[in-house]
């Protein structure tokens, strides 16, 4: 088993690799996205839709929240995620933004 950092990405690395989920294959990644308030600005909207390809503004999702999702198609590494986290929450803090919560589509 890989020696995962011990912390919130970590932690889902660890659970995938437990569920037998091959992270040397391209999955779509979706990175949601925060807001202070809800629901964002057409200009936040637009800031990761300049950025990013493929951005969806979700009115609810099975836990009845709204979200703001930006989906990338990519072999996970944990590089990949924090770095992406880090780089969406660059283009949207201007907008009271951040992102730290992310999730794979197997």
């Amino acid at each position: 088993m890989t020696d995962w950092p011990k912390d919130p990405d970590g932690d889902v690395f660890r659970s995938l690799e437990a569920d037998g989920i091959d992270l040397t294959k391209s999955y779509p990644v979706d990175f949601f996205v925060d807001f202070a308030e809800w629901p964002p600005s057409d200009e936040a909207v637009a800031a990761l839709s300049a950025a990013y390809e493929e951005v969806m503004l979700m009115d609810e999702d099975e836990e009845d929240v709204p979200a703001l999702v930006v989906r990338i198609e990519a072999v996970l590494t944990y590089e990949f995620v924090t770095e992406t986290q880090a780089k969406i929450s660059d283009v949207i803090k201007p907008f009271g933004g951040y992102c730290m919560d992310w999730g794979v589509q197997i």
